[in-house]
Order: C-alpha cells, then structure tokens, then sequence
C-alpha cells in the first residue's frame, strides 16, 4: 500500500464553502434621457410647448405687422459711348474707350447730388416723413410717450420746477431752410440710391428703396431719364463746341490762305516771276531759247557742209539740189559740149576744124558753169554767215534769259515754298469744311445714345398685394425688355405703310397716335400738362422742327465766372436771375412746335400730366416721330 500524507481534517464545526455562480452582466443603458423619459417629459410640459407654439408666431406677426415696408424699383439704363471721330476735333470730341472707370464715373454722376436734388423736387420729398427728419419731428408732441411725459413733468413741475425741467421732453427741432431741407432730402435720397454695373456688360442698373411703391418706382425712372437727359445735354454742349470751334477754324484758315497768297502775289510782282502754262515764265524761255538754238546749230552745221562742198567742187548732186536752174542747164550743156568733142575728135581727129571748134564750145560752157557755180557758192556763204550769226544770237539770249534766272532762283524757291504752304492750307480747309458739314447736318451724334427699361419693384412675397404687384412689374419690364425690338418694328412699318402723315393726342389716356392715311402706325405714351400747365386742346399744324431746341422760360441759371449751376430749375417768370449768373433754356431733342410755345419733344414719361404744357415721348418714339412728320402734318389734341 502507497503512503501518502496525512492531511489535517475540518473541524466538525465548519461549515463546506459552496461555489458562487458567476455574476451576470446587467445590460447597459444609454448615456442621457431615453425616449421613454423624454416623452413623459413632453407630456408633463405639454402646456408650455403649446403655448410656445402659439405665442411665437403670433410675436413673430405682431413684429412684422409693426414694421414698416420696404420696397426696391430697380430700372436699367445702357451707357453707349460716342461713335464720333473727327481728325481736327481729337482735343474736343475724343471718343474714350469704355473702361471700368468710365463706367464708375457713370455711377457717380446718377447718384450725384444734383440728380438727387431734382427728384426731391420733383416729387415734393422735403414734406415727406421718410426722407425729411423735420417731419418726423413735427410729429412727435403728437406720441403718446411725449404727452405722458409731458404730463409727468408739469404735474412734478409744480411741486419742483427742477424735477419738471429735468422730466420735460425735447423740444421738436425747427424745419431747416429751404435750400438745406432739400440738401439733406436729397442726401437721403442719395442713400436710398444704389446704382449697379452688370459685370461684363454696359449697362447701369438703378435701384431706389422707399415704403412707397409708387415712389420708388417713379424715382428710379426719374433717375435714369435726368442722367440721359444730362448726357444728351451734354453731347449737344459738345456738338456745339465743336461747331464754335469748327466755324473759328474755318476763318482762321481762310484767313491764313488769303495772307499766303497775297504773299505769293507780291513775291512774284516784285521778283518779276511771271506764271506760265507748266513752270515761270523765265524758264519756259529759257527752254525755248534752247530749242531755237539747237535748230539754228542744226542749220548752221548743213549749210557749212554744203559751202565747203561748192568751195571743193564737188559732188554735182549736192550742188544741183542746191543751185539754180541756170546753173542745171549750164551744166547739161557743158556735159553735152564734152560728150560731141569726145565723138568728133574720135572721128576727125584733134586738129579737125569741127574738133576745135566743138573745143571752143566746151570751153564756152565750163566757163558758164563756172560762173554760175561761184553764185552758188556766194549764196551758201551768206547762208552759212546768216546762220552763224543766229547761233551767236541765240546764245547770247539764252546766256542773258539764264542769268537773269539765276538770280530770280531764290525768289522762286520762296515762291515755291509758300505755294506749297497754300495748297496744304486748301486741303486742311476742305477737311474743315467737310467735317463742320457733318457736324451740323448729324443729328443722330445729338441723340440719347443711351436705352432704358422700365423700373419693377421687389415687394414682400407672401402678400397677395405684392404678388399681384410683382406680376405688373414683370409685365411692364417685359414690355421694357422688348421696347427696342417694337421700335424696329415700328420703323419698317413707317416705310412700308403708304399715306399722309396725321397725329392724334388723346390727354385722358397719355397716348399719342400716328397714322399713315387711315391706317394707325403706331402709338406712344405721353405726358401732357400738368395741373395749371394744361395742354392745349384742337387742331394744329406742326410749324417748326429742331433736331435740339431750348425753352426761354425753363431751365438753369449758372454762375458764368465759375460755371456753377445756381439754380437747376428756374422759371424765368418767377425767379429772378442772380447777380453774375446766366440762364441755360432746358434742352428739348426732337422739337416738333405745334401752337406757339406748345410742342412735342423727348422727355420724362411717368405716364402721368407733369409737363408744363408740351407733349413729351419717349427717346425712341420723339426720334420716330421726328423723322416721320414733316412740317405741315396735322396735329388733333382731344380730350
């Protein structure tokens, strides 16, 4: 058996120890609130969640309906610059390459103050609350928080004045003069003023915000028609310039030219430099003295040749073609004499009677020949001489006709320079010329070279006001959109329809209606007269056109030593010209005068009476018709 041991025995008293089971995890909970939390917790605030959900709106509704609207017009106008070059006008009318700070300043002069101040006066803004402080000032005794306080102080003023005092609300600040009222309106105006430029693009976009629908519109058109009647006004001023300058230029030229060839007169009268056909005289004689001469050599030369041939006897043929018919038959007979010797002696022999005889005869004619050849000879000698001494006498001309040349060379050389210098002169003069009749006779350089469309306004989306008023908007900005492309329209119509021109006006819809025979061309808004400007009613007779003209009772007066516009919308009937200014009549394009001082012409449209009695159209309308009415067209004005 195997030892093993002795292990020590539990007492009795001590209990076995069991074995424990292993814990069991217990699951693991979300950290924060379950949904089971949360939706007691809703439900135990369900009150307060509800009341939430009602009072927000409903605070949200009462704030709004405690604000005041804004409303936003914005109208486009696009900047085009002058398509004018002239060669002699680069100083004046230079045409500049549209550039961002071209366009920037574009920006500046429709937010300028000037433009600003006549939309205050134009549509009244210095009484209006939301441009002009003062007003609003005027209204605050009226408050309730005024009259509380008001009422506060008197009562606590009795007990302590000092408390009162202290208490009392401020007095209502006094309206400012006129002119500084308008300043600050028109500085207000200036910021509700946003002017745009579309990127890559010329064109202008103008914005006014105002709580008047209505008046954010009118202002932002306003704004766009002032700026593009101050740059037409200002091409005009141009056009007129260059005219002034052009006029001065065309006198000082005909000036300088007359003085050039009064010079040239004088030269050649005191040199004795005499024109001729192609050159001065002096030297078309010079060259026909050579001629004469070189023909007189030429002659000189052939009768030497001849006399020296007589003087040697020789050829017969020369002196034949030269000499008498004497000396032809002396000669025939002389050769007939040796020929009867030649026989008679080869017949008889030399001492035969007949041979002597014949002999005597040969010598009888050589005689004869001989002296008829010394006539000959005499002659082409007086020949020879007479020729020498026209040689001699031409030389002796022409040695004299190049030395009186020689010294009227500089005389001529002056009057060479100076013709040049005139025929510069005439050329620059036609040039001039030619270009001051473009000037005058191209009134379409003196048109608005400028297009704008209509202003929309942005309102609050969610009312049915502003919704309505937004469909209007897009409506009238369409027909802006294509006002260009129904004025080509328009024009071929003019050509294609047949007929004699009339126009009818009606003043209760602003409309104007031009017609071909009976047949309507095309209609046009207008404004006519306003309120104690009334517009003439009956039939006229267009009488006068201008492509520009200027009224004699509207306008501006401005300071001549400083050019400053002292008043930019005077009334020569009501105000009276300041000391050292000027009155400038306001430009009026496209003047078609209908009844004395009532005409049609391009203007301000707002589709309301706000003329002083004319006619206004619109840009493109105003050229159209300009173009189509001659003088003499029947004008109706009705009711």
């Amino acid at each position: 058996m195997l030892d093993r041991p002795v292990e020590s025995r539990p007492p009795t008293d001590r209990k076995p120890q069991l074995r424990t089971p292993a814990p069991v995890a217990s699951p693991i909970e979300p950290e924060g609130m379950t949904v089971t939390a949360l939706l007691a917790a809703l439900r135990r605030r369900r009150l307060v969640l509800v009341l939430c959900a009602l009072l927000f709106p409903i605070a949200a509704y009462v704030a709004a309906k405690q604000l005041t609207p804004r409303y936003t017009a914005s109208a486009t106008v696009m900047f085009e610059p002058t398509d004018y070059s002239a060669r002699e006008l680069q100083s004046i009318l230079r045409d500049e390459t549209t550039t961002d700070a071209v366009l920037a300043s574009q920006v500046d002069v429709i937010r300028s103050l000037s433009v600003a101040r006549r939309i205050v006066r134009q549509f009244d803004l210095t009484n209006r609350e939301e441009f002009a402080w003062w007003v609003t000032e005027s209204k605050r005794p009226e408050t309730l928080k005024y009259r509380w306080q008001d009422a506060v102080s008197r009562r606590l003023g009795a007990l302590s004045p000092a408390i009162g005092e202290a208490l009392a609300p401020e007095a209502p600040e006094p309206r400012p003069p006129e002119e500084q009222a308008e300043i600050a309106a028109a500085e207000a105006v200036r910021d509700r003023m946003l002017v745009v430029v579309v990127r890559n693009s010329r064109v202008l976009t103008v914005q006014f915000t105002s709580e008047d629908a209505q008046l954010a519109t009118d202002a932002a058109n306003l704004a766009s028609e002032l700026y593009i009647a101050d740059q037409l006004e200002a091409k005009f001023n141009a056009v007129r310039r260059a005219n002034d300058w052009l006029d001065g230029r065309v006198g000082q030229l005909r000036a300088e030219l007359q003085t050039t060839e009064n010079r040239i007169a004088e030269l050649r009268t005191a040199s004795g430099l005499t024109r001729g056909v192609s050159a001065g005289l002096a030297t078309e004689q010079v060259s026909r003295i050579n001629t004469d001469l070189i023909e007189a050599r030429n002659q000189l030369a052939t009768a030497d040749a001849r006399l020296n041939a007589a003087r040697r006897g020789g050829g017969g043929a020369d002196l034949t073609a030269l000499a008498s018919s004497n000396l032809t038959g002396a000669r025939a007979a002389r050769d007939d004499a040796r020929r009867d010797m030649e026989r008679l002696q080869a017949t008889l022999g030399p001492n035969h009677p007949d041979v002597r005889a014949a002999r005597s005869r040969l010598a009888e004619t050589e005689r004869a020949v001989g002296g008829e050849t010394g006539r000959v000879v005499q002659a082409l000698d007086a020949e020879a001489r007479a020729a020498q001494a026209r040689v001699a006498s031409l030389e002796a001309a022409l040695k004299s006709q190049q030395g009186r040349l020689n010294s009227s060379q500089g005389a001529e050389i002056q009057v060479a320079a100076l013709e040049r210098d005139a025929e510069a002169s005439r050329t620059l003069l036609r040039a001039v010329l030619e270009r001051s009749q473009q000037t005058v006779s191209q009134t379409r350089f003196e048109s608005a070279r400028f297009q704008r469309t209509g202003a929309k306004i942005a309102r609050n989306p969610f009312s049915r006001e502003s919704r309505e008023s937004n469909w209007r908007g897009r409506d009238r900005t369409s027909r802006a959109r294509h006002a260009s492309m129904n004025s080509m329209s328009t024009a071929s119509k003019f050509d294609s329809v047949q007929g004699n021109p009339k126009i009818e006006i009606s003043l209760g819809s602003q409309q104007a209606y031009f017609y071909k025979g009976d047949e309507l061309v095309t209609a046009s808004p207008v404004s006519t007269g306003k309120p104690g400007f009334a517009t003439p009613k009956g039939s006229f007779r267009i009488s006068q056109k201008l492509p520009i003209h200027r009224s004699n009772l509207y306008g501006q007066y401005v300071d001549t030593s400083s050019g400053r516009v002292v008043n930019d919308d005077a009334d020569t009937r009501k105000d009276r010209k300041p000391k050292g200014a000027k009155f400038v009549g306001a430009v009026m394009p496209y003047w078609m005068r209908v009844n004395g001082g009532i005409g049609m012409h391009q203007g301000y449209t707002p589709g309301y009476p706000a003329s002083h009695g004319c006619i206004r159209l619109p840009a493109q309308m105003a050229q159209l018709f300009y173009q189509n009415a001659p003088v003499g067209t029947p004008v109706r004005i009705t009711d």
